[in-house]
């Protein structure tokens, strides 16, 4: 049986990219990684469906961008399924940082 892998793209800006933080980000996805068991419901059937195991290929979003210019249409696991923009802000107030992704 061959297993299927999606790809997904990750970005940040630059002030972010350039920390040590970014490292220890990069790590922290990586080890969430392969997904598992992934559950969703379908409008159009009655059952919840289940991925037991889902392998991620996560490359920077330069590098899909570049893989992906073609125009032709390919499967959709062909091209990134996901691209992941992380970004940094200070919550005032706390004076904690707060982390976002998409």
């Amino acid at each position: 049986m061959t297993v299927q892998r999606v790809t997904v793209t990750y970005s940040a800006p630059p002030t972010l990219q350039s920390t040590e933080f970014w490292e220890q980000i990069r790590v922290a996805i990586n080890a969430q990684l392969p997904l598992r068991n992934l559950h969703w419901k379908s409008p159009s059937r009655p059952s919840i469906r289940t991925v037991q195991e889902l392998q991620i290929d996560l490359v920077p979003y330069e590098a899909g961008r570049e893989e992906h210019t073609s125009q032709v249409l390919g499967a959709v696991l062909e091209k990134p399924l996901l691209n992941l923009y992380i970004v940094t802000c200070e919550v005032d107030h706390l004076n904690l940082p707060c982390y976002l992704s998409n």
